[in-house]
């Protein structure tokens, strides 16, 4: 983590699959992709993939795998974010109407 800001220096959005997973990971700083690639959907893969990883922020969106895999990825010492898609797009059209300043 970054300790001047107590923020993880990496964010990742994964896309839970039943199959497989989509992962991209940006760097929060400068907002650069670093990775994108697709991993299979099962804690052994995460595990494997996400537990030498530095401390990251990873968004997961709420569904059928997202109770598993987000205790997978704290247990692997994370932030994780479950996003309910349908409050998501409520916040967003909230937002959007505001006006501008």
């Amino acid at each position: 983590m970054d300790g001047s800001k107590g923020q993880p220096k990496m964010t990742a959005g994964l896309d839970l699959g039943d199959k497989y997973s989509y992962l991209c990971l940006i760097d929060t700083q400068s907002g650069e992709m670093i990775e994108e690639g697709r991993l299979r959907t099962s804690p052994e893969t995460f595990k494997r993939r996400f537990a030498s990883e530095q401390p990251l922020r990873i968004a997961i969106e709420a569904g059928t795998h997202s109770p598993w895999a987000s205790r997978v990825l704290e247990e692997c010492g994370h932030e994780v974010l479950v996003a309910n898609a349908r409050k998501l797009r409520l916040i967003y059209a909230r937002a959007s109407a505001r006006p501008m300043r």
